[in-house]
Order: C-alpha cells, then structure tokens, then sequence
C-alpha cells in the first residue's frame, strides 16, 4: 500500500538497513513508494542509487527491481519513453531468470507507458497479459492496479463502458485489501469515465446523471486522499471536481474547488495540473468575464509551452480563439485557431512517433521473449550427451564479443555496437561522448604485487565502471589496462560529472585490501563526437586529452577542447 504515512518508516529501513543488498532493498521501497505519492523527483535519485549498488553486487534480481523503481519514477515525471525502455529491460531480466512473477509486474507499468505514449492496442494487450498472470498467481493487488490501468487505456480508445466494468472490479479488489491508496485512483477513474460519459450523452438529462455519478465518485476520491495525506492525489481529484462542478453549472463550488487546485499545484510545483487548472478556470470565467478568461487562458499557455505539454497549449488557443470569436475580435480568433491548429499537428506528428516507437519496441520485446522461450524448450529436449555442447556453443558466442577477464565488451562487441549509436546520435542530434581511461602505473602493480593482484584491480575497476554507467552506454576492454566508455546522449560535462564520480569511487576503494601499499588510480582523457564526425577522430581526441591527463602528472581528468579538430594519431605513452 503506497501512502505518505509509509514514508518516515520507509526512509528508517534504509537509514538502518546492514550491508549494501539490505540498503538497495530499502531505497527500491522507498523510490517506488515517493513516485506514487508525488515525489518522484526524489524516487528517482534514491532509485538511481540502489541501481549503482545493485550493479556493485552483481545481483541480478536486484537489478531488475531497481530498473523497476527508476522507470516508476520515470513515468512519473511524464518521462514515458525512457520508462518503457526501461520497463521492458526489466521485464527482459525478470524473464531471463525465470521470476515471471515479477515480470507480470512489469508488464503492467509498460502497459501503461504505452497507454501513455499513444500505443492504446499494445497497451491493452500488455494489461490483459498481466492481468492473466495475476490471477493465475493469485496476486490481488496486482490485479487491482491492472484493473485500474485497462480502465485508462479504453476510455482512451472510447470503450467507455468495458473501462467502467474494469474499474469497478477493481474497486470491489481494493476494498476486499483495504488499499485506500489504490482506491483513490480507480473511483477517480471512474469519476472521469462518468464526466466522458456526460461529455458524450445525447441528450441534457443523461449528461446531468453522469456528471452527479462522476461528482459523487470524485468526492469520494478526495476524501481518501486527505485522509491518506496524499496530496498528489488530492490536486487531481480537485481538479477533476472543479471540471465536473463546472459542467453542471455549479459555478461557485467549481471556482472554490479550482482555486484550491492552484494553491495545491503551486505548492507541490505540479506545472501541468497548474496550467490545467488556469485552463479551466478561464472556461468557467468566459461567458460572465472574458477579459479574466483570456488572462487565464494566455498563462495556461505560457506555463504549458515552458514545460512542452502541447496539449494544453493546443486546448487552451482553441479555448482563446473561441473567446475572441465571442468578443467580435476576429482577427485574433483567426490567428489563435491557427496557432491551435499547428500545434495540435505537431503534437499529433509526436504521438505518431511516440506510438510507432513504442510499438517497436513492444514487438522487439515479443520477439525477444519467443526466442527466449523456443530456446529454453530447445534446451530441455536436449538429451545428456548434448547438454555440454550447447554449453560451449554459448559461452563462445559471449565471449566472441566479451573480454573473459572483466567481462566488458571487447574491441569486436564495440564495432558491433557503435553504429547503432553513431546513428541514433546524428539521427536525433543528441550528443556522443568518448572517454579513454588508463589505470596509473599499472605496469608496476604487475611487477611489486603480482599479476594476480593486477587482474583483481582491472575486474574492480570494470565493475566500477559498469556501476557509474547506464545501460545505454558502452563500456570496452579497449587493451590490457585500457579502457573506453561511450556516454549515449551525454555531452562532455554530463559526462565527466559521471567520470569525477567513477574517479572518486576508485579513489576511495580500499585496494590495500589486496596488496600492502596498494593505491590505483585513473588518468582520463575525455571528447565529444560532433554531429557528423567519425568515430576514429573523436576516440584519437579522447586519447590525445588522455596522453595530457598523463603528462600532466597522471591521477586526472582532461577534456579534448574539441574532437574535430585534430587528425587521428595515437599518442604513444608510457603506462
């Protein structure tokens, strides 16, 4: 149960929590716990936490949890794209090691992210697919949370009444578990499925049925927000009340209710629910006091463009053409509903490519998860004799383009991989950033400390290496003590802001552990790849910058002052 009232006892876990593996347990509750209750900015730097350690441990199961809290919190923050990718990496894990449970789990949140992204069948297919793993598991809340997502993505797509039936049985589950927080969100549902319906009835006494249904369920709503401190939820239900107060024409209660929604909004810095609100508000203001509704609807549109939600910039210029249509300023009206027109064809361009890029990757994932599936069948068919072959046959398959020592990519995984970069990068003209990184005197570990000490320092640095880097970013055994990250998205101050944390984890590791005396440090050269360039120039600045780092006394970071400008050489140098 996700509650407010949980979180002093959740942030107790991990201030007590033994050892690394209980802390990332405890920041995956508290994460997730902080992105259903309106928190997510701060989920999803605790989530991000538990992720590094997760990747420190090894611990794939956690790994995947944590993934979890990271993309909750990502969609939170409307960041629905990178929580899809990041849901159905999880679900990948969780499947890959069996712990289809947990995958069910997931499925749920990449339902949903595709709901968000315009990709409403994909959705519905994902819900209905963990909604049949939840019950063949027995597990009600996750059914209550897939009852409430399928009541979304079909009013969406206008199947107002299978949405009804979905959110009502889930309503009937989250009394049955007396989950008050999951209880909010469906009769809030359900108020919105009550207000469509009268937005939609044929005739005046049927939409004023449905806006009382719809005004009592967010009533309802509100009051278990309040009681649950949730004050996420209490601004939505709010809002959502003004909405219905207003189409009742109950213009009091609508204007109390909507004012509250700002002063809340404000406070809790929700910038969409505010210019949303400010939209409403100008309805409501428009037949008695036009001048006001234009007010609030010029900053509904001011807010809505700063934080690119182009739907309330469209809705509010519709909103402000029809309102200088009804002050007899024509011009204006005419100049607002060109505006409303162009932005609502950029936002449908955007929802095209949302939809069709989170189609993508549902059906690559469908895919993966076949093939996952024929190859476990084609593995138990295997009679004795060849179970040992097959063996071989994978790990050199692995090993064809990983290094055995660290297990990073080796130099044959990097060229099969960095097109697909190169080319996302130029497609998108978001940046890519090299860095080549060399452990100082290494040469000398091997000598004084044994080489069996210079393989542990090269695992540990990899580790590390992996553990400040995303899952988008390449990490490569690019020679004996050598190594080459490639930051996806990432300029050179992104980049080395992760690289002084990586540089710090290394310098404060306790490598006497191994070896009496033992210090390791990083030297690091550090180049962006300009839109265009090729590869081989932008790795030559990174080793150039490198070759400084290493001149300049070693134990640094230096940042190429620009990839392109040099030819590609290799600097020689000492280790």
């Amino acid at each position: 149960m996700y509650s407010r009232r949980r979180i002093p006892e959740l942030e107790q876990a991990v201030t007590t929590a033994k050892g690394p593996a209980a802390r990332a347990w405890a920041l995956i509750a508290l994460a997730t716990n902080l992105a259903r209750t309106g928190e997510a900015e701060r989920g999803l730097v605790l989530g991000e936490e538990a992720r590094v350690l997760a990747a420190s441990l090894a611990d794939p199961r956690l790994g995947a949890a944590a993934l979890h809290a990271v993309a909750r919190c990502r969609f939170y923050l409307a960041d629905s794209m990178h929580a899809l990718e990041l849901m159905l990496e999880a679900a990948r894990s969780y499947q890959e090691q069996g712990e289809m449970i947990d995958a069910a789990t997931v499925l749920a949140g990449v339902g949903m992210c595709q709901h968000r992204l315009g990709a409403q069948e994909d959705a519905i297919a994902s819900l209905l697919s963990a909604l049949a793993a939840a019950r063949e598991h027995g597990l009600a809340a996750l059914e209550t949370n897939v009852h409430n997502s399928l009541g979304s993505a079909l009013l969406a797509t206008g199947r107002a009444d299978d949405a009804a039936r979905h959110l009502a049985a889930g309503v009937e589950l989250a009394r049955t578990l007396n989950d008050d927080s999951l209880l909010t969100k469906l009769e809030q549902n359900r108020a919105l499925v009550a207000m469509h319906c009268g937005d939609a009835a044929s005739d005046d006494a049927e939409a004023i049925r449905q806006y009382a249904i719809g005004q009592e369920l967010v009533e309802h709503a509100l009051g278990l927000a309040r009681t649950n401190a949730n004050r996420y939820d209490e601004a939505h239900c709010l809002g959502l009340l003004g909405a219905i107060q207003r189409r009742r024409g109950r213009a009091r209660e609508a204007a109390s209710a909507l004012e509250a929604t700002l002063v809340l909004a404000e406070q809790l810095d929700e910038a969409h629910v505010y210019a949303a609100t400010l939209l409403e508000l100008g309805r409501l203001d428009a037949p008695r006091n036009p001048e006001r509704a234009g007010q609030r609807y010029g900053k509904a549109i001011d807010l809505a463009e700063r934080i690119n939600a182009r739907n309330l910039v469209a809705d509010a210029c519709a909103a402000l053409s029809a309102l200088c249509e009804q002050t007899g300023d024509l011009a204006a009206a005419l100049a607002h509903y060109k505006r409303f027109h162009a932005v609502r064809e950029a936002q449908l361009n955007t929802a095209r490519q949302h939809a069709t890029r989170a189609g993508q990757l549902w059906i690559d994932f469908q895919q993966a998860t076949r093939q996952a599936t024929r190859y476990r069948e084609e593995a138990k068919s295997l009679a004795e004799d060849k179970a040992e072959l097959a063996h071989k046959a994978e790990a050199l398959a692995i090993a064809a383009q990983q290094d055995p020592l660290t297990g990073l990519l080796n130099r044959r995984g990097f060229e099969a991989r960095i097109g697909e970069l190169v080319a996302a990068s130029d497609a998108k003209g978001t940046p890519l950033t090299f860095a080549l990184l060399d452990i100082d005197r290494f040469k000398a570990i091997n000598d004084t400390c044994s080489h069996q000490v210079g393989d542990i320092v090269l695992r540990r640095v990899a580790k590390m290496l992996r553990a400040h880097c995303r899952p988008v970013d390449l990490t490569i055994r690019y020679g004996g003590d050598e190594f080459l990250l490639v930051f996806a998205g990432a300029d050179t101050v992104e980049a080395g802001l992760a690289l002084h944390r990586l540089k710090a984890s290394v310098d404060a590791s306790p490598w006497a552990a191994h070896a009496p005396g033992l210090a390791v440090t990083l030297s690091i050269g550090l180049a962006g790849r300009p839109r265009g360039g090729s590869i081989e120039e932008a790795i030559a600045a990174a080793d150039r910058a490198l070759y400084a780092a290493k001149d300049g006394g070693r134990n640094r970071i230096v940042a190429a002052p620009d990839a392109s400008s040099c030819p590609a050489t290799r600097s020689s140098r000492s280790a």
